[in-house]
């Protein structure tokens, strides 16, 4: 199994309007993603498509620290980590922060264009 590492509170961290739009917009892409890559027969997990409902419904903290030690934990029982390169990936505390994780295991990290993708605000 394969975790999925994804953008999802970057710059969108508050209960505003944009920034919960963003979110859906981001969990909505990589669920898209995480389908596309079981209908190619890999098998992964992806946090932002198990937790983002049940985030929303009993309102969970957004930020990464509230989830760290949950996904260091699925990232620590997967063969590695594929990483969705969507717009501003780079600058994601979490993403890069998984990506380190999976590093020091020894885990593999492998990069997935998303040329498709379009923030809501762009």
């Amino acid at each position: 199994m394969h975790y999925i590492a994804s953008l999802y509170s970057l710059q969108a961290k508050s209960n505003s309007f944009k920034d919960t739009v963003t979110r859906k917009h981001r969990y909505d892409y990589t669920m898209k993603r995480t389908a596309a890559l079981l209908k190619q027969g890999e098998m992964v997990y992806s946090p932002i498509v198990h937790c983002h409902q049940m985030s929303v419904e009993y309102s969970l903290p957004k930020e990464y620290k509230f989830w760290q030690t949950i996904d260091r934990h699925m990232i620590a029982l997967s063969e590695g980590v594929i990483v969705l390169m969507m717009k501003g990936w780079e600058d994601s505390e979490g993403m890069g922060d998984e990506i380190k994780y999976a590093e020091s295991l020894g885990k593999e990290v492998r990069y997935l264009e998303c040329e498709d993708y379009i923030d809501p605000y762009d």
